[in-house]
């Protein structure tokens, strides 16, 4: 396990996966790598580690859900992936694509990746996220 706290990592420098081969490397790598803690965000952080099976089994669903929205024959094209270090990764974060929600800079916040492999015990990112004032201001407005 990675000395550093999750809270830590998180808020650290990610890489963006560019390319679904970027993607294909990491999955492989982090398959051997163990200990791994499956976090979908929209559920409570997890307690216990996953085993490679359940690992790879997560791997698969997420890829079948990511790949089919912007994996064309000619598009080659991720973003949808990022990972702390790519040689030795303790956190990788992945966005649904279904679930990106605003565009063109008009959110205020950034979303939550809907997935997230840690080999920290995870905190609770539900309990981080707010609602930024303004939308207050526009709902009451």
């Amino acid at each position: 396990m990675h000395k550093q706290s999750f809270s830590k990592v998180w808020a650290g420098p990610f890489g963006a996966l560019l390319k679904w081969g970027d993607l294909d490397k990491l999955w492989s790598q982090i398959t051997h790598q163990g200990d791994w803690y499956y976090y979908p965000t929209d559920n409570k952080p997890p307690r216990h580690i996953i085993s490679t099976e359940e690992l790879q089994q997560h791997i698969q669903l997420i890829d079948q859900i990511i790949r089919p929205k912007y994996h064309g024959e000619s598009e080659d094209y991720c973003g949808l992936a990022y990972v702390d270090n790519r040689e030795d990764a303790s956190m990788l974060k992945i966005f649904n694509p279904k679930l990106l929600g605003c565009g063109g800079g008009s959110c205020e916040s950034s979303p939550l990746p809907h997935w997230v492999f840690s080999r920290m015990l995870p905190d609770d990112l539900q309990t981080t996220k707010t609602i930024p004032p303004s939308f207050w201001k526009r709902l009451f407005s």
